[in-house]
């Protein structure tokens, strides 16, 4: 990173480039200012050589870690066992975080009475100790054990 411009950053990769603004992965522009004289990884994603213009992108990179972490968390996790999550606030479905995963546990499996509301049984941030009933792609369901 070479400097802060206006809608973006200028970048060094042998050529100047440009990273827009909003392909950063950053939040503001104090967070952007910091990136500069910071050697980064960054994806091409644009490349006109009449016109010498070179687009990258960090946040593309940033995002593939995150997917493929996300895949080797679900690929430790096995229906039956047992885990650590926390009660997020929700107002029809219990919200349970493991990591910086959240997902939903259907009202009927937070407790083995009647519930109304989760938060009639669980408050916000209560740590329990959560079996996992059934694994996919989109959502693991933590019933407490």
């Amino acid at each position: 990173m070479t400097g802060v411009v206006k809608g973006g950053l200028s970048v060094d990769i042998g050529v100047r480039a440009f990273m827009p603004a909003s392909r950063t992965g950053t939040k503001d522009a104090s967070e952007m200012e910091k990136l500069v004289e910071q050697e980064i990884r960054c994806r091409i994603t644009k490349i006109d050589v009449d016109d010498e213009d070179v687009v990258v992108d960090r946040r593309a990179i940033a995002e593939d870690e995150e997917r493929a972490g996300k895949e080797r968390r679900f690929s430790e996790l096995k229906e039956g066992d047992t885990c650590r999550a926390w009660f997020a606030a929700s107002p029809t479905t219990g919200r349970l975080s493991r990591s910086a995963e959240r997902r939903a546990a259907s009202r009927r499996e937070i407790s083995w009475h009647r519930v109304n509301k989760p938060a009639d049984v669980l408050s916000v941030g209560q740590q329990i100790e959560a079996k996992i009933i059934k694994i996919d792609p989109i959502s693991i369901a933590l019933p407490s054990a």
